[in-house]
């Protein structure tokens, strides 16, 4: 998938998780310095800091989801952000002052369901899909994308990368207003994960 059509991104360094309305997509990026085998290598400096990249992009698509969903981004931050980035013309362009937010929630992503992210510091992120009265579960459906191998252990998905396991853990489920417990788990169809429960 396209980062362009990106609306959000989560920024935690080499790693990137990119935000559009049909999804995520988990972006892993690696630069390492060529090591000299001796004291007389011909390479040119500039060789010798190109390195080797090594990179891996995963996306994760909410199936039969709402094509127009909204995007809402909440709790801002106090400070900004600043990046350099390349330009279509080759030119390096800054872009200052890029607020940032601790919640985005998809709104109606599916009829009566809500996704909420919370960005914790340092902690990663923590998702809800928040079912309003008559929403059904069933609907929602997460397809990864082709060539990572999709598989459940011990009720937590793990999506292969070259970097590692994406690691998306067991669901809790629960009532709001009493936090009664609601049996849930992952089911896997291929490379589709979706969820089932107990009576709610």
């Amino acid at each position: 998938e396209d980062n362009a059509s990106a609306l959000y991104a989560y920024d935690n360094g080499d790693n990137k998780i990119y935000f559009t309305p049909k999804g995520l997509v988990y972006s892993f990026w690696e630069k390492t310095r060529r090591a000299k085998e001796d004291h007389f290598s011909m390479e040119s400096e500039e060789e010798d800091k190109k390195g080797e990249v090594k990179s891996d992009a995963v996306s994760m698509e909410w199936v039969g989801a709402n094509q127009n969903v909204s995007i809402v981004a909440e709790e801002p931050v106090n400070n900004y952000y600043s990046y350099t980035i390349t330009g279509k013309d080759g030119e390096w362009n800054n872009i200052n002052y890029i607020q940032a937010y601790k919640k985005l929630i998809y709104k109606n992503l599916y009829p009566g369901i809500d996704v909420e992210y919370v960005f914790h510091s340092g902690k990663g992120i923590e998702y809800s899909l928040i079912l309003h009265e008559g929403a059904d579960l069933s609907v929602v459906k997460m397809q990864y994308s082709d060539g990572h191998t999709v598989s459940l252990s011990k009720g937590n998905v793990h999506v292969s990368t070259r970097f590692g396991d994406i690691i998306d853990h067991a669901p809790s489920s629960f009532y709001t207003n009493d936090g009664e417990k609601i049996a849930s788990r992952f089911t896997r169809n291929g490379d589709i994960i979706s969820f089932a429960t107990g009576n709610y």
